[in-house]
């Protein structure tokens, strides 16, 4: 009987599901259409200009001197090769890391005794913010930072030792820190995937041939895992290859890498540059994709030999690599909560000499006086956080009902392809391309142009936290609910709703924090307008007080804590009410 009315309904026979069905299709082209044409605006209003063509600034007819007049400066730009190396150095070598890293301390750890002190490491980590934790890494491994304080006893320092640590031209602090936000990433997303591919009972069937409980894992389970990995793997890889705002604290400077070099050319007073910066942006996105085919050609060459150790037949081996590759998870577990307390530390050191370990003197008078100055940006990132994760969750739910009522999901690239483009391309394009259509009143509203700046970040996201739950619910309890008489409407709401509810907060908890550390839509499309905690933080950050940077950065962070916090406090009370 259940499965005529599941027919039933899906024919349409049902006013009321049909009513939703109705509102469902429209609701998703809406999403869909929100989704991609931005990215093509963005990617358009970028080549526009990159072709010489800017009417803003004159430029209103297309020619070969006006082309050669943009990319001829750009090749002969001082240092432009490094900074390419660099972005693509930096994010192909965090992104492999974190991969390994992930893999590794899931094999390990998975199902043991140990997980749950892992699973509490990921939330915290996950909840500070990528800015205030440059900051705080940055104070943590300085020359004058609390690392080289800890060890001034044993050395004899007096004065700090000339080490580049913090901004060191190769990159590895920015690799550090990418790193460091990276892994509790892979390791959030594998728990939704890992869940969904039931490793207990593939482990049990691998160690009933023979196999040890590592080797089962390589073989059995990783090739799956990294199959559905992919798709969050390959966005580290994009924000390591384009990230801005924490490149700008911790990253190299001279030369910086490509997307803070194209950063610096769209903030030039002379509007020249804005030509320069948008060919600028083509060459980012063409770096990004080719830091990408790079990943897919390693891939395929690796595949044969992968394939051979798979296959190999060998059931017990010794694994040193990967205990050492494991050990790096304390370390950077420690390097976290390092970064955490000297940043709380500095905001509230009033006198603080080489070498102590501590401040001599400590104050809240940096707080008292900037408290006033702290709640308008504040204010400001809350309201954009909750209208952008709040419209997010709407439409994800909107776009996974739809699917789920056509019985077929759509690949994650199509709605997460934001995530693989870089921001600087799609943001510093989206502006001229507003102007042309709707003429320069467009900017008359800021609020609303970062707000759906904001928007087209945090939905991949909140999909993501959603697709796992939506692919796994059993939807037989809601037939179940249909069987009664109930119409479509009060079972969505009675039963799939209560079930659905832990993952859908936790989403938006995930969409909330995600929108609070955006700087990039924040600052391009606000034109300087909008002012957050997170631009606000970045400007600090990158300057020389460490007190009002632990200060601003500490606040940056309020906010996805408290979104975090608010998640968990819904879903024990949930569990406490089940």
């Amino acid at each position: 009987m259940a499965k005529t009315v599941w027919i039933s309904m899906m024919s349409g026979h049902n006013p009321s599901f049909f009513s939703v069905q109705s509102f469902l299709r429209p609701g998703t082209v809406v999403v869909v259409l929100l989704c991609l044409v931005p990215l093509f605006a963005g990617v358009a209003g970028l080549i526009l200009p990159a072709l010489g063509y800017y009417p803003a600034l004159g430029f209103d007819a297309f020619s070969t001197t006006a082309l050669l007049n943009v990319w001829e400066p750009l090749f002969q730009w001082p240092g432009l090769s490094q900074s390419i190396w660099l972005s693509l150095f930096t994010g192909l070598t965090s992104a492999f890391l974190a991969l390994v890293i992930t893999l590794t301390v899931l094999s390990l750890l998975w199902g043991g005794r140990f997980w749950n002190w892992v699973t509490l490491y990921i939330a915290p980590a996950l909840a500070l913010p990528h800015v205030a934790f440059a900051i705080g890494l940055s104070f943590l491994i300085a020359p004058s930072g609390w690392l080289v304080r800890a060890i001034a006893p044993l050395t004899g320092w007096h004065e700090p030792p000339f080490w580049l640590t913090v901004n060191d031209p190769k990159g590895w602090s920015l690799i550090l820190m990418l790193l460091i936000k990276s892994v509790p990433f892979l390791l959030l997303m594998s728990v939704g995937i890992l869940h969904q591919l039931q490793p207990q009972r593939q482990l049990m069937m691998a160690q009933s041939l023979g196999y040890d409980r590592i080797q089962a894992w390589w073989k059995v389970l990783v090739p799956q895992l990294y199959r559905q990995l992919k798709l969050p793997l390959f966005a580290v890889l994009v924000y390591g290859i384009t990230v801005v705002d924490a490149a700008l604290v911790i990253g190299p400077q001279l030369p910086a890498p490509l997307a803070v070099l194209v950063l610096r050319w769209f903030q030039n007073p002379d509007l020249s540059f804005r030509l320069l910066a948008s060919a600028g942006a083509i060459v980012l996105l063409i770096v990004t994709l080719a830091g990408l085919l790079f990943w897919f050609a390693v891939e395929r060459l690796l595949a044969p030999l992968a394939r051979m150790v798979w296959l190999n037949g060998r059931k017990q081996v010794r694994h040193p690599v990967l205990w050492l590759a494991f050990s790096t998870l304390p370390v950077l577990a420690l390097l976290s909560i390092g970064a955490n307390l000297v940043l709380l530390i500095w905001s509230f050191a009033g006198r603080w000499r080489f070498p102590d370990i501590l401040p001599s003197v400590t104050t809240i008078q940096y707080w008292q006086h900037h408290a006033s100055l702290l709640q308008e940006p504040l204010l400001l990132a809350m309201q954009l956080g909750l209208a952008s994760s709040l419209t997010a969750v709407v439409a994800s739910l909107v776009m996974l009902e739809y699917q789920n009522q056509r019985g077929r999901y759509w690949p994650l690239l199509l709605p997460c392809i934001a995530l693989l483009i870089p921001q600087m391309t799609l943001f510093a394009g989206l502006p001229m391309v507003g102007e042309l259509l709707f003429g320069a009143g467009v900017d008359q509203y800021p609020f609303l142009l970062v707000s759906f700046g904001h928007l087209l970040m945090v939905f991949p996201y909140v999909y993501l936290g959603l697709h796992g739950a939506f692919t796994s619910f059993d939807h037989r309890y809601q037939t179940v609910a249909l069987t009664f008489g109930s119409s479509w409407s009060r079972a969505w709401w009675q039963v799939k709703w209560p079930m659905l509810k832990p993952a859908i907060v936790s989403a938006w908890a995930v969409g909330f924090s995600v929108s609070v550390v955006q700087y990039l839509p924040t600052l391009l499309l606000g034109a300087g307008r909008v002012l957050t905690v997170t631009t606000e933080a970045v400007a600090i950050g990158a300057g020389y007080d460490r007190r009002l940077a632990a200060i601003y950065g500490l606040t940056q962070a309020l906010l996805p804590l408290l979104g975090f916090l608010f998640a968990r406090f819904i879903n024990r009370k949930k569990a406490w009410q089940g």
